[in-house]
């Protein structure tokens, strides 16, 4: 309560004339009812705070997470393909294939072509 009292820099005596005007408006007997009011009003504004709070908060970890997972995943996609990438250049050279420049569907055609077996020609007399 201070501290709203400083930000609306009151002092004491326009904080009386405030209460006069406030028991001249609603009497005696109904400042009690105004004040549990008045109370009941300012804790349901910061209840309905703290819950839009955590809402955006909420969201804004989800999104977070989202996006988390979703890098992680081509992250993984990447490694995989980079480590088959490697995997069929070191196949193709142990085969003695050049892998210069080649994508990786030219570097499967080259190996599958090297290790299919080849089929003797038929002769001619036969």
């Amino acid at each position: 309560m201070a501290l709203t009292l400083a930000l609306l820099n009151l002092g004491p005596e326009e904080i009386l004339v405030i209460l006069m005007i406030f028991l001249l408006l609603f009497g005696a007997d109904k400042i009690p009812q105004v004040a549990r009011q008045l109370g009941k009003a300012r804790a349901e504004l910061s209840r309905a705070q703290t819950e839009v709070q955590k809402a955006l908060k909420g969201e804004d970890e989800r999104a977070l997470d989202e996006q988390l997972k979703s890098d992680a995943s081509r992250e993984q996609h990447v490694v995989q393909q980079d480590y088959e990438m490697f995997q069929l250049r070191r196949a193709a050279v142990e085969l003695g294939i050049d892998t210069g420049g080649k994508t990786r569907e030219e570097l499967r055609i080259a190996i599958a072509e090297a290790v299919a077996p080849t089929k003797p020609e038929p002769k001619l007399g036969e």
